[in-house]
């Protein structure tokens, strides 16, 4: 995933480019993150490009007026429709391009009867997907107020030192590294969750594998290397019972609160996994 920062604009701020883990093993779910990367980086620049204009201007002054509101290119709602349906329905097969316009076109806080092949989603579904979108709807909305603040605090910070507007710039521009690193966090994140629970919820299969990353971490190959677990549709009402031996959707947020040794087996493990579940007809000969 590469982030261009549109040059030529006033605050001419860096461009990001966030360390990789290795491509996809689906194009189209690259494509998603791609986008939904774009959506949201794009945005945090035209706020601060826009603040940074209207620190220009009125930097002589004795006091500044009050700072203008963010100008979001894309809402938090938009996104996170992108980064939790995005994956469920290009494992379904539908094409990326006609995803991406869907979810442009849809209402704030709504989850459509139908998606965009025109299945239909029952009540009870749509409740489910719209707790869900609603839930990093929040954590991006909370990733917006940061970059908002950060830029309150730097140049209020600024101003009563009396720093430079050069020194001012390269304090606002040593944020990019940040804000670009955590949103790529959540955005890898969330769109591992959601394809991991597509398969889950969809599979015909009792059974299913883990394939690691190549550049999957040590918790990960513990977790999963040599094991086969039970697919279940929900979960449990016992999840510890079933901690070691089986996989559902949702169940990656019960580690949340966990120490990295007494984290269950799950997909994501952690922020920034690529593992994939595979389901199998059949458990593998020689599992336990």
């Amino acid at each position: 995933m590469a982030l261009a920062v549109e040059s030529g604009r006033v605050g001419r701020f860096p461009p990001f480019t966030p360390p990789t883990e290795g491509p996809w093993d689906l194009p189209a779910m690259q494509t998603l993150e791609d986008t939904a990367a774009q959506w949201a980086y794009a945005a945090a620049d035209h706020a601060l490009t826009d603040q940074w204009a209207w620190v220009q201007q009125y930097w002589g002054g004795a006091t500044l007026p009050p700072m203008p509101p963010p100008r979001w290119q894309w809402s938090p709602w938009a996104l996170a429709l992108l980064l939790v349906l995005g994956p469920r329905l290009v494992t379904g097969g539908v094409p990326t391009a006609t995803v991406m316009s869907w979810v442009e076109a849809q209402p704030a806080a709504t989850i459509p009867r139908r998606g965009p092949d025109g299945t239909a989603w029952g009540k009870t579904r749509r409740q489910h997907l719209e707790r869900t979108v609603a839930d990093v709807h929040a954590r991006l909305q909370a990733w917006a107020q940061d970059v908002t603040d950060t830029v309150t605090t730097v140049i209020t910070g600024a101003k009563r030192a009396g720093l430079t507007l050069t020194k001012l710039r390269e304090g606002l521009a040593h944020h990019f590294t940040d804000w670009g690193q955590d949103l790529q966090r959540l955005v890898q994140t969330e769109l591992s969750a959601a394809r991991t629970d597509a398969i889950l919820e969809t599979a015909t299969e009792a059974w299913a594998l883990v394939r690691t990353h190549p550049n999957a971490c040590a918790s990960c190959h513990a977790a999963f290397d040599g094991k086969t677990f039970r697919i279940l549709k929900q979960a449990p009402d016992h999840p510890a019972k079933h901690a070691e031996t089986a996989l559902w959707p949702g169940k990656w947020t019960l580690n949340w609160d966990k120490k990295p040794a007494e984290q269950w087996p799950a997909v994501p493990q952690h922020p920034r996994c690529r593992c994939r579940v595979v389901p199998q007809k059949t458990k593998p000969q020689g599992d336990a």
